[in-house]
């Protein structure tokens, strides 16, 4: 049960959850406690006044109040944008939001409804139109700020509270758990895992989505060697990342999850995927141009979102605004073929012993055979010949 707020300020509304004894909750896997309840939760009714208090401004961006919350990215509309852009990018990039293993976890059940966990959501993009076209599935939407208004939808509920303090919901609750865009979020991811396991139903799927926070250089065969033809991306990268992990962010989780997600975990053994995306307009097939093109965006817009980190450890304002121009000579320069990393990792919860397991659980796939395979599905879409758009430039 959650508390209906209406938001003055971006006139919309969310469900406020609060919970003043989330110590106290349960910590056990939903298939080793004999309750099925793993939490305690207590409403408190949140005026539009107090909704100053989920926000705080850092270099002219807004950022979330939260405990433990690393100084990553903002909650504003200019992040939201680049978020829904990113969103649009990778939906394009994977021909729709219903991908493999979506479509095997949300597979209909007799007697009940399949319930979804995205935890995140931001904008809430992806969680409304895979709920549109999922209707038969119920979805819980969860952000640590509300930071964007949500019309009402029928099989959706947008909840908001501090996640880092745990899921306020009963173990073995959810059929899938989605993270996507969630590494800026935790200091220490793989510490979060025993709660995405203890709200996963036995057999239950998590869905680790992340671009690799590094470039690589697109005329490298295996797609492995970084890109020192694009100093001012690669620059800007490493930067963050060492801001990141200054912080304690496991700014390297989108290659260490399947690592992470080991057969100790209480997860099967994971499947590690991998989608090379091009960096900017120069990918002669139609589709990989577009996909480029966005991404050059998301770029472009990441270099300002990023900015208040930056700033508030050392970088002065002026080495930050020569590293965003430098990041689109980068982009805009056809001759530099660069390539960004966008990783998917899923695994099912394992079920208790002695249970008959329905369905074929994930197959352990090596990190560099998964990205032998992305290389060759990557060498194949370039060597297509198909009509390019005419070159756009991202000063629009």
């Amino acid at each position: 049960m959650t508390t209906r707020y209406w938001d003055e300020d971006t006139s919309g509304e969310v469900h406020l959850v609060h919970s003043s004894q989330a110590g106290d909750r349960s910590r056990s896997s939903g298939y080793d406690s004999d309750s099925s309840d793993g939490s305690n939760n207590s409403m408190t009714t949140i005026g539009s006044d107090e909704a100053g208090d989920y926000f705080r401004e850092i270099h002219g961006r807004r950022f979330p109040v939260a405990d433990n919350l690393p100084l990553a990215l903002p909650v504003d509309n200019e992040e939201l944008l680049r978020f829904d852009l990113r969103h649009a990018s990778i939906k394009l990039l994977m021909g729709g939001n219903q991908w493999t293993p979506i479509v095997e976890a949300l597979a209909p059940v007799r007697g009940r409804r399949r319930r979804v966990l995205d935890i995140c959501t931001r904008s809430g993009t992806w969680v409304k139109e895979l709920a549109s076209e999922r209707p038969d599935v119920d979805f819980v939407s969860v952000d640590i700020a509300p930071v964007a208004p949500h019309t009402p939808s029928a099989n959706i509920e947008f909840e908001v509270y501090n996640v880092l303090e745990g899921i306020h919901a009963q173990d073995a609750s959810f059929d899938l758990v989605y993270c996507s865009s969630t590494m800026t979020t935790f200091r220490d991811y793989r510490a979060f895992l025993p709660e995405i396991r203890r709200v996963l139903r036995p057999g239950g799927l998590f869905l680790f989505c992340e671009t690799e926070l590094e470039v690589y250089d697109a005329s490298d065969p295996q797609l492995v060697r970084p890109a020192n033809n694009a100093p001012g991306l690669t620059r800007f990268a490493r930067l963050a990342r060492r801001e990141l992990e200054r912080q304690g962010v496991s700014a390297r989780a989108p290659t260490q999850m399947s690592a992470w997600l080991d057969a100790n975990s209480g997860f099967h053994p994971p499947t590690h995927e991998m989608r090379a995306i091009p960096n900017g307009a120069w990918h002669p097939h139609a589709l990989m141009h577009d996909v480029g093109l966005m991404a050059a965006r998301v770029w472009k817009a990441t270099t300002f979102s990023l900015r208040p980190m930056l700033l508030s450890f050392g970088t002065s304002l002026q080495d930050c605004e020569a590293l965003t121009q430098a990041v689109l000579r980068d982009l805009q320069n056809p001759d530099i073929q660069t390539i960004t990393k966008f990783h998917m990792v899923w695994a099912r919860l394992q079920w208790p012993a002695g249970t008959n397991f329905g369905c074929k659980p994930g197959h352990l796939t090596k990190l560099q055979n998964s990205e032998a395979l992305a290389v060759d599905r990557f060498r194949q879409i370039s060597d297509r010949k198909s009509p390019t758009r005419f070159q756009r430039t991202l000063s629009r």
